[in-house]
């Protein structure tokens, strides 16, 4: 099932993805500052997302401000999938 993928840079330096179904709830995982551009270049690339997509959308969020969203793209992503890679349903 389709999920849309964005990161928001949170305040705190942490990094969030969410991964959204349209007309549902969704799954969301949250990395510390400290390692947050490793770890979401890590879960995207688990995602099945190119890294010159990630490199692009990472140095489009270094430009925005605390917690503004940025899509990434769309793709089908099984719950298992999102589940194995450590999201949690919200």
């Amino acid at each position: 099932m389709t999920v849309r993928i964005s990161i928001t840079k949170m305040n705190s330096g942490r990094m969030q993805i969410c991964c959204a179904r349209p007309g549902s709830s969704g799954y969301v995982i949250t990395y510390a500052a400290a390692n947050a551009k490793a770890d979401v270049t890590k879960a995207l690339l688990a995602l099945g997302i190119s890294a010159e997509t990630i490199n692009g959308t990472l140095d489009m969020l270094a430009d925005f401000g605390p917690d503004e969203m940025l899509q990434v793209e769309e793709r089908d992503i099984p719950d298992d999938v999102l589940h194995a890679n450590g999201f949690i349903a919200v």
